[in-house]
């Protein structure tokens, strides 16, 4: 009666983690990379994937096509702890070659108070365009991500694509810090070999542009024409006698607000300076108001 209670669960355990296994690798092959990492993850949960070389190393080239660098890479680690073949070494070898040669580590060391700052929305544009579909795929995602979410500037590595880049601070993001490197603005960074620092530090991360001027609250910034001018859309200048229009710049670019909105005001819904909204409308419901967030 005890084997019959010890050997059930066992023979299950077994059972899970070898349909687990095999349906991951079969995903795997097709391309369905997402699918194949929740397969492969649950098997690594059961007794013998807890420690199986090839959950691990299969995660690991899931989550590289997928793609997540720093998740394979955490898998890869995982992996080596369990590599007790020759073959296992080698392949585990020719994983980290393929990664260090696209990739390398970007940190953001902060010599401001972090909690000050928020996420950090940046963009990275290549000066000259990848040949490497991979490349080219993993840099819109994590533009993407940069943008939408951000990244926390706690020194904590990221992987971005090895080559030439033009750095921004993303709009309509605009703060009283900037990006620096080795001591200098980082409009311009070459990502080679090693680990790319940028430092984030006292600043400002866009430019008032046409006789526009600065104005803040704390940390949060924007440009506008002074009182009495307006911007003159032709010239691209603030200028007397023009319909006193705000504009909002930020980063090197200009947002637009309707004709018919008069009064900028800036809202903090988010402690993260992106939230900057034209708040009045004098024209009440005949005219339009354009809202970033």
């Amino acid at each position: 009666m005890l084997w019959v209670m010890t050997a059930g669960p066992v023979w299950a355990q077994e059972l899970d983690f070898r349909q687990r296994y095999e349906r991951g690798k079969l995903l795997l092959q097709r391309k369905m990379y997402a699918d194949a990492i929740n397969e492969l993850k649950k098997a690594s949960y059961t007794t013998q994937g807890r420690s199986f070389f090839g959950v691990y190393y299969y995660l690991a080239y899931a989550y590289y096509w997928l793609p997540d660098i720093r998740q394979a890479n955490l898998a890869l680690q995982s992996a080596k702890r369990y590599a007790s073949r020759a073959t296992h070494r080698e392949a585990l070898k020719k994983m980290y070659n393929r990664i260090q040669r696209l990739y390398s580590k970007v940190t953001i060391v902060p010599e401001v108070d972090p909690d000050e700052v928020g996420r950090l929305r940046l963009k990275l544009k290549p000066k000259i365009a990848f040949g490497s579909q991979h490349k080219q795929r993993y840099l819109r995602i994590l533009n993407k991500r940069l943008k939408a979410n951000g990244v926390v500037p706690n020194n904590r590595p990221f992987y971005v694509p090895k080559g030439d880049y033009e750095v921004v601070i993303a709009e309509p993001q605009c703060l009283r810090y900037t990006l620096a490197v080795g001591g200098q603005k980082a409009t311009e960074v070459s990502i080679g070999d090693g680990t790319t620092q940028f430092t984030l530090k006292a600043g400002q991360s866009c430019t008032c542009t046409g006789g526009q001027k600065q104005y803040g609250q704390g940390r949060k910034m924007y440009c506008a024409c002074p009182p009495g001018t307006g911007w003159n859309k032709d010239k691209q200048r603030c200028e007397v006698g023009v319909n006193p229009v705000p504009w909002i710049a930020a980063g090197v670019g200009i947002l637009v607000a309707g004709a018919a909105a008069v009064v900028i005001g800036l809202v903090v819904a988010q402690n993260d300076g992106t939230d900057f909204r034209l708040i009045q409308n004098p024209n009440g419901s005949g005219g339009k108001t354009k809202i970033w967030q």
